[in-house]
């Protein structure tokens, strides 16, 4: 008897806990659905020039954004924005290449670029200012709290004769150890560029860099032609005319080199190559061989393959094999489906690697219903790296949606996300809502399923005799605290993130060799 008590006291001791523990789980997702301010909402007023854009999740996850009215990103905006765990960052953002406006008009800038992005109580500021031209002129300026940097490039052409061009490049920087605002780098370079029938020829004479074991001028010389009447007088052979390059130069500290290469387009996929030259008085010569067929043996299906062969005097060396088949189910059973169903497959295979590297995806668009996607993917790596997913998306005519798909590889595990979107309720005239579900699972949530549910809407407001349009989403519940993106990664503002990115990738620019005048006078 004092057993089967002590087992009705323990199993009443864990009911009692697993009751006590759902209450308090329970408890917790009331109290999220209670507060509404911390739940995700996504709004968006819109007039015909101007946007505002509002997203958040709680006072410690928001943004607010003024940009240009229209579609795609990248457009003009000004916006104040907090992550999670962070300080109030705010900034601005101008493309005139993503704008309907250009400071400049129709002058020689075609491209005026500008972005800011600081904090709270933070002096620090990153700023970036881009300028761009023709012929490679522009002007970079980018600064921090520590210091300001730019680059400027200014280059010319100038005719001098029935295709004969005249070129002159020079590159300017001030980088960050410079001791006043003057800059403290330059290269100039000059070229000619000759146009004929017989072919281009470009040469092109440079001042070294400062890594550079030169001491002297560096110049490089190109002759690109195309030998006409080859291609048909060897028609047996050839498949087009062949292509012949000569390029001479010295630069970078290393010997005088000269180097001829001609590539000869052949039949049924086939290219062959022959390249010859000379650095330091030494000699190479080198043969190519590339093969890229394709063929179709039967309706519908069509298979491929591809490899390349480069040899020199002291090795042969094989390219990965490729290998690949193409299925058009539109072709194979076009009673069941629609234009862009097919099925890739391709792999390829390096000789002596530790295994073959293969893919597969799958295109399925339904025709009965019409209305069915579906998309399969599967890749095995060289190494035996794994992974694959599925997508479907469908919809009805009475304007339900849904899209589902789920992902795993070796790498981040099991994702997966979904979507449904109830048909459209209209509301008076001008305004329409629906319900929608979301679901997510992936390592960004600790492995664990996260559900939001909630409301989209949209409708037309007149404001002082103009029409705007307000729409958006509001999550009613939400069983994660973390802001997502539409992908169901954590959000972070892009706007911040593209002007910090700017102003690294510029001021990394500006400390290296790179010139964009002597890039242009090369290319």
């Amino acid at each position: 008897g004092r057993a089967i008590c002590s087992l009705v006291a323990a199993g009443s001791l864990f009911y009692t806990s697993s009751v006590l523990a759902f209450a308090d789980s329970l408890l917790d997702e009331v109290k999220k659905v209670a507060k509404p301010w911390q739940q995700p909402h996504q709004l968006r007023l819109s007039g015909s020039k101007v946007a505002v854009d509002a997203v958040s999740q709680g006072p410690e996850q928001w943004q607010i954004a003024v940009q240009e009215a229209g579609a795609g990103l990248g457009r003009p905006s000004a916006f104040a924005t907090r992550a999670l765990n962070s300080k109030i960052a705010y900034g601005l953002d101008f493309d005139s290449a993503k704008s309907r406006y250009h400071p400049m008009g129709r002058g020689p800038v075609k491209r005026v670029a500008f972005s800011a992005a600081g904090e709270q109580d933070s002096e620090g500021l990153d700023w970036t200012l881009q300028l761009q031209g023709d012929h490679g002129r522009h002007l970079s300026v980018t600064g921090d709290a520590d210091s300001v940097v730019y680059d400027a490039a200014y280059g010319l052409e100038l005719p001098v004769a029935d295709g004969l061009t005249a070129l002159y490049a020079v590159d300017v920087k001030r980088r960050s150890d410079a001791e006043s605002l003057l800059p403290n780098w330059a290269r100039q370079g000059a070229g000619l560029r000759y146009a004929s029938k017989v072919g281009d020829l470009k040469l092109s004479m440079h001042q070294p860099s400062a890594a550079s074991a030169s001491n002297g001028l560096e110049y490089e010389a190109i002759l690109r032609s195309t030998l006409r009447g080859v291609g048909e007088k060897g028609s047996r052979v050839f498949s087009q005319d062949p292509h012949l390059q000569i390029r001479a130069a010295q630069e970078g500290g290393e010997p005088a080199s000269i180097a001829a290469r001609i590539i000869a387009p052949s039949h049924k996929g086939t290219t062959f190559g022959l390249s010859m030259g000379a650095t330091d008085s030494e000699p190479t010569v080198q043969g190519m061989a590339m093969w890229n067929g394709k063929r179709e043996v039967a309706k519908g299906i069509e298979v491929a393959a591809e490899t390349q062969l480069v040899a020199d005097k002291n090795q042969v060396n094989v390219a990965p094999v490729g290998l690949g088949a193409v299925a058009d189910l539109a072709s194979l059973m076009p009673g069941e489906f629609a234009d862009g169903s097919k099925v890739v497959v391709k792999g390829r295979y390096k000789i002596g690697g530790a295994g073959p590297h293969l893919a597969a995806t799958a295109e399925l668009n339904s025709k009965h219903p019409s209305n069915l996607k579906a998309t399969a993917f599967g890749v095995l790596g060289e190494r035996g790296k794994k992974s694959a997913g599925l997508r479907f998306s469908a919809n009805t005519p009475a304007g339900l949606d849904a899209h589902y798909e789920i992902v795993h590889d070796d790498a981040d595990g099991l994702t997966q996300a979904g979507e449904v979107k109830l048909p459209s309720v209209r509301i008076g005239e001008d305004a329409t809502t629906r319900s929608t579900a979301r679901f997510y699972q992936g390592k960004e949530h600790g492995g664990k399923p996260r559900l939001q549910l909630g409301l989209q809407y949209e409708g037309a407001v007149g404001v002082k005799g103009h029409k705007m349009v307000v729409g958006g989403q509001s999550a009613s519940y939400d069983s994660g605290r973390r802001l997502l993106d539409e992908m169901g990664r954590p959000w972070h503002s892009p706007q911040l993130t593209k002007a910090r990115a700017t102003a690294a990738i510029v001021r990394k620019r500006i400390e290296s060799e790179f010139g964009e005048g002597q890039h242009w006078l090369r290319k």
